[in-house]
């Protein structure tokens, strides 16, 4: 689905929080896979399986003081209303809100991906949840067979054309992931196969295995910022190994390039985002239509380029930033 933009005005976290809920559900296509209350107050689960139709992307918004809390899953079970494999800032990871008076919003989503903008007592905030655009392939394939733990283990797969000998991939049926290594390929068999190396958890059909699974990350409410991720490249280990940080890809330069003074044009560039835990540091990709803009702006001005427009916003944190808007 193409992004889709909503703008508008609220008073409070409960308003924001339904204007968003409306959105995402009728204009952009996620699903309300579970909701609840709890003491803090009403939460919403929402899945969304990506623009390729392929991906799992778990994340809860719910109320908290203030504001409208943030988590990512790498699975949640709407029967037991469980998630899986959590991650989010404590509080951090939220879209702020004005209580008490109306306060300016602005929403930029597709299926991949939420950023959310608002303005409050003057300044700007940004939250984007969702996939980052990978610099790793996005191919998977599902077994075709529950898997045991143990070496050598040959797995029936889907397509067993997308791996290759040697190389390492995550596998996941939702509560569990780890990192596999493929020791052999046959995409002529029937059914098709791979032998991994070993298996540390035992594994459902319809286990998923790709080179880079849910690449979900969740941002502070001064995106592009802070992160966490719901998986790194040997999976997940706890909610707060998988931290992350954004930077523009400029090295500083971003004002010398607005305007572009041959053209009177703009440059963007874009946010990259990398894991800086303790024990994971990698470029993992970048975010998906948010570019760092040199500053020569006015808040909320709407600029274009052949592909289509862009929202400018000086971001409480983040400084300078175009966000896609069509």
């Amino acid at each position: 689905m193409a992004l889709q933009t909503n703008t508008g005005v609220a008073t409070g976290k409960s308003e924001l929080l339904a204007k968003l809920v409306a959105f995402l559900t009728n204009s952009v296509g996620w699903i309300v896979l579970d909701q609840g209350t709890t003491s803090e107050g009403a939460y919403h689960i929402f899945l969304s399986t990506g623009e390729n139709g392929n991906e799992d992307i778990y994340l809860r918004y719910g109320l908290i003081s203030g504001a409208i809390e943030v988590r990512a899953y790498g699975f949640w079970d709407a029967t037991t209303h469980t998630g899986y494999r959590e991650v989010f800032l404590s509080g951090n990871s939220k879209i702020t809100v004005q209580e008490g008076s109306n306060f300016s919003y602005w929403f930029f989503a597709n299926k991949n991906r939420v950023t959310a903008v608002t303005k409050v007592w003057g300044n700007y905030y940004c939250q984007y949840s969702g996939l980052l655009n990978r610099f790793w392939s996005d191919k998977s394939t599902k077994t075709k067979s529950a898997l045991s733990i143990g070496t050598l283990v040959t797995c029936p797969v889907d397509d067993a054309s997308i791996f290759v000998v040697n190389q390492q991939y995550l596998i996941s049926d939702g509560p569990k992931i780890e990192r596999i290594k493929v020791t052999a390929v046959n995409a002529t068999a029937t059914p098709q196969t791979i032998l991994v190396e070993s298996l540390k958890s035992a594994y459902a059909t319809g286990a998923k295995i790709g080179e880079d699974l849910q690449p979900v990350i969740v941002s502070g409410d001064q995106a592009p910022g802070s992160f966490t991720c719901v998986t790194r490249m040997d999976g997940w280990s706890s909610m707060y190994a998988q931290t992350g940080a954004c930077g523009a890809a400029h090295g500083g330069l971003a004002g010398y390039a607005d305007p572009e003074l041959r053209q009177g044009s703009t440059i963007l560039f874009p946010w990259l985002a990398a894991l800086n835990g303790w024990d994971c540091n990698e470029i993992r990709g970048e975010l998906d239509g948010i570019y760092a803009h040199g500053g020569n702006a006015t808040q909320e001005q709407l600029i274009s380029d052949s592909a289509g427009s862009f929202r400018l916003f000086n971001l409480l944190g983040a400084g300078w930033c175009a966000i896609r808007e069509t």
